[in-house]
């Protein structure tokens, strides 16, 4: 197999075992090992890409749902994982190392944001402003009742409570959209060829429609008006403690507070939460960028970012 410095080789998992355990303790351990992402076009595979070409590092890419990522690296399987909050905690607190978090590849990287559907924004102004006012009431609360947000999040996550206690000390919750990092971002993904210059055109001119920052603003002073009885379909990505904050405004009632009753649709990475919004299955969700941003441009998929959710919060695992 040709090697080429800073490159990921996408290959079957099948057959591919590992023929040493264990010896990984630095960065350039990984050289020619196997590392599992839990799918194309996420957060984690972008942040590997870096990572890698950073490091020029020769580096095989599989890809591994997280809840499997564990089980897979304890059979030789693979050499690493990456993998969002709270698998690393959990693969940590098994016994296994962390050998970098993504802070340490690129310190306040966005992550997970709210997106929308253009059409559902244009007809329902009021809902996603209660949707948004829900989250920064969820978020507010999660920074100043961590004791309480762990315990939501151990039932959201179905994860004890020392994994949680773990994994929420690398994640940043915010509700501000990180535009310089969502930036960055797809300046990454045009290098990487993720997605084409042509469909971008000038970035600066696309962000412009992509992110809408407005909605969050006006969502900081929003009260619900007489007569907001409304359903509202949210997608969420399984167990991502990144997503903490929807967990949060459930359990504390703020949806309900704003006149809203959600429906909740789960999905196993952020590529197949892309899809629903392509069919029109959901009309908001909460998942990466980065897969919001390839399949927005990649497929047309028409949504808009309203809402920040966390930075940082991953990390690569070994065994």
């Amino acid at each position: 197999m040709k090697k080429i410095c800073g490159l990921l080789l996408f290959v079957l998992l099948m057959g591919c075992v590992s023929q040493e355990k264990g010896v990984i303790q630095s960065i350039e351990d990984l050289e020619g090992r196997t590392v599992a992402i839990p799918g194309k076009a996420t957060v984690q595979d972008f942040l590997v890409q870096k990572f890698v070409k950073e490091h020029g590092l020769n580096v095989n890419v599989v890809i591994v749902k997280p809840p499997e990522m564990i089980a897979v690296l304890e059979k030789g399987e693979i050499d690493g994982f990456i993998a969002w909050e709270p698998y690393p905690a959990r693969a940590y607190v098994d016994g296994h190392r962390i050998l970098v978090t993504s802070k340490d590849i690129w310190a306040h990287h966005p992550c997970c944001v709210i997106a929308v559907r253009d059409e559902y924004l244009m007809e329902n102004n009021d809902v996603v402003l209660a949707v948004l006012a829900a989250h920064i009431k969820a978020t507010t609360f999660i920074r100043e009742n961590p004791e309480e947000a762990v315990r939501i999040g151990v039932e959201f996550t179905e994860m004890p409570q020392e994994v949680v206690e773990k994994a929420m000390e690398t994640i940043e919750f915010i509700y501000e959209p990180n535009y310089d990092g969502i930036k960055e971002y797809l300046q990454q993904l045009l290098e990487f060829e993720y997605v084409s210059s042509e469909d971008v055109g000038n970035i600066d001119s696309f962000l412009g429609e992509f992110i809408n920052s407005d909605y969050i603003a006006e969502a900081v002073t929003f009260k619900c008006s007489q007569g907001l009885y409304k359903t509202v379909r949210i997608g969420y990505l399984k167990a991502d403690l990144h997503q903490l904050a929807l967990f949060v405004a459930l359990d504390q009632g703020y949806f309900e507070e704003f006149g809203l009753t959600v429906e909740l649709y789960v999905f196993s990475a952020g590529p197949e939460e892309m899809d629903a919004f392509g069919a029109q299955d959901i009309d908001m969700g909460y998942l990466g960028a980065a897969p919001a941003t390839t399949k927005r441009l990649n497929l047309d998929i028409p949504i808009v970012i309203v809402a920040g959710v966390n930075n940082e919060g991953s990390a690569i695992v070994v065994a």
